[in-house]
């Protein structure tokens, strides 16, 4: 099953007393300030700032990876990524058609 960070909430529980490895989650490698943006291999931003503190509050290890759009979507379907953020149900559809993704709420509206 393909997720998203839809589900991140619910994984953590979950997934933290047995979690080995970090959670990679793919991100987009545009600048989109002040919500998120890379430089290199770093992300930087809100949507940085929010899953950090979500992580350390919850124990869990993430690593971001940005990626260009197309790729980020590709690997992300082929299963090489835990999550993928930003996510929107209309965006990539084609891409999409196949695969069962779950998205969660809006983080920000």
């Amino acid at each position: 099953m393909k997720l998203t960070l839809s589900v991140l909430l619910l994984l953590a529980c979950l997934w933290r007393p047995v979690q080995a490895e970090p959670l990679v989650i793919g991100v987009e490698n545009i600048h989109y300030l002040p919500y998120y943006a890379s430089e290199g291999d770093s992300y930087i931003g809100f949507a940085r700032e929010f899953f950090d503190m979500f992580a350390r509050e919850n124990d869990i290890q993430l690593v971001y990876r940005p990626l260009p759009v197309r790729r980020l979507y590709l690997l992300f379907l082929r299963g090489r990524l835990d999550f993928k953020f930003p996510a929107n149900v209309l965006w990539s559809q084609d891409l999409k058609q196949d695969a069962d993704v779950i998205y969660s709420q809006p983080v920000v509206p």
